[in-house]
Parts: C-alpha cells; sequence; structure tokens
C-alpha cells in the first residue's frame, strides 16, 4: 500500500495499521473470488433479437434503456484505482486527498448501497439475467452469448454471471457501507452520531475510508460484465462545450 521509497518517513505504527488493512481487504477480496466456479471464455459476442416496445424501433422499453444509460454513463466515469496521499502537518498524519475518497465512496452509492436506484446491481443483474433467460424474443429483448467458434455459451456466461452478482454481495455485505452513506457521507442517521463522533475525532475515520476505497477498484471490475452488455445497446457520448 505504501510505496518503497516512502517508508522510512512514516511512523511505524501507521505502515503496521495500514498493512493490517491491507490484509483484511486482501482476505476480502480472496472470500468473494471463492464464489467463481464457472469459468466463461474471455472472448465472446452478444447477439440481442426483440421487438419495439416504443413504436420508434427502439427494442428496450423506457425502464431499461434509462437503465442501461445511466448505469453506462456513471460507469464510464469511476477510477480504476484510487491513489491516497498522506502528509505531515504539524506532526500529525493525514490524508490530503480525503476530499477525492468522499466523492468517489459517493458515486459508488447508487451501484452497490442504494437500493432503490435502478442501476444497483442487483436491479442490474435482474434486468439482464433476464435477457439471457428469455427463451421469446416476443417477450422482450432476449439475449444470445457465443465464443470465438460461434458456439452457444449463454448458459455458461448467465451462470458465470450469476456467481459475479454474488461475488459483488460477498465484498459488500463484508463492509460498512450503510454507516459510511447514512451516517457519514449523505445522511445523519442519529443512531450513528456517537461512533461518527469517535471514528472522526480518533482518526478511525481515516482507515475506514481507506478501508472502502481499496476495495472499490475491484467492485467495479465485478461490474464490467453488465456494462459490456449495455455498451453493445447504449453508445452515450457526452458532447463537447
Amino acid at each position: 500500500m505504501i510505496p518503497q521509497e516512502h517508508r522510512s518517513k512514516i511512523p511505524d505504527r501507521i505502515q503496521k495499521r495500514l498493512a493490517d488493512l491491507q490484509s483484511e481487504i486482501d482476505e476480502i477480496v480472496a472470500t468473494a473470488r471463492c464464489k467463481f466456479l464457472t469459468e466463461a471464455p474471455q472472448r465472446i459476442g452478444f447477439t440481442f433479437s426483440g421487438s419495439s416496445k416504443t413504436g420508434a424501433g427502439d427494442l428496450m422499453s423506457e425502464y431499461e434503456r434509462a437503465q442501461s444509460v445511466a448505469f453506462v454513463t456513471r460507469y464510464d466515469n469511476l477510477p480504476e484505482d484510487m491513489k491516497t496521499h498522506l502528509v505531515e502537518h504539524e506532526g500529525r498524519w493525514m490524508i490530503s486527498n480525503l476530499w477525492v475518497l468522499r466523492h468517489v465512496l459517493n458515486d459508488f452509492r447508487p451501484l452497490i448501497h442504494n437500493q432503490h436506484d435502478a442501476v444497483h446491481y442487483n436491479h442490474v443483474h435482474r434486468t439482464w439475467f433476464k435477457m439471457l433467460q428469455r427463451a421469446d424474443d416476443k417477450d422482450g429483448i432476449m439475449i444470445r452469448v457465443r465464443d470465438e467458434n460461434e458456439r452457444d455459451i449463454t448458459t455458461v456466461y448467465s451462470q458465470s454471471l450469476v456467481e459475479n452478482k454474488q461475488a459483488i454481495s460477498a465484498v459488500v455485505n463484508r463492509l460498512e457501507f450503510g454507516y459510511l452513506y447514512n451516517g457519514v457521507l449523505q445522511h445523519s442517521d442519529p443512531k450513528y452520531t456517537n461512533r461518527f463522533w469517535s471514528d472522526y475525532t480518533s482518526g478511525e475515520l481515516n482507515y475506514l475510508l481507506l478501508k472502502h476505497v481499496r476495495v472499490l477498484g475491484f467492485i467495479k471490475g465485478l461490474l464490467k460484465p453488465y456494462h459490456t452488455m449495455m455498451s453493445f445497446m447504449t453508445f452515450p457520448t457526452l458532447g463537447g462545450l
């Protein structure tokens, strides 16, 4: 977690705490990886079929289109990796880019915590898994997956997607996003006030934010299969100034 050239500058107690934190993160990620039992080919293609839901030639329903556009545009702007900058100020070590950590955590909130949002991973999985399972495109969009030899691997890919969702849940359920979002970052739930006060004044909040930010790159990787499918149907491009 700390580059070798900077280790001599940071107190041993902080280095040990960060090392312990990384070990805990590695264990969480390793447990999540154990969910993957089905191996789908890396080189795949998708075919989509269906009938227009809008009368304007669009195969997607209004909900599917809104979900897809919102998910793709949000995913495309998530960072691949978060660098944390530690600085010494008047004898105390601080996270100088703490506001960036808070911002990135907030950007992930609809995807991993707000279960009322259409882009939450459970809703996204439900929508696109249903397309993979559909047997008749008269009922909506039907997706089929083929490998590089044009073999239908929809069943295998569908199972791997189930395991992918289970891996996301395995990570999210081991962490404290509820406390962070409802007691620290976005809301002020009274049941978290005492803990927030203690974590803030003791500096424990720094480690809590670091821990949760460190897993976001792994979570983004787990969200990629949904982004890949949606990108075949949705091509939003940000206009220029």
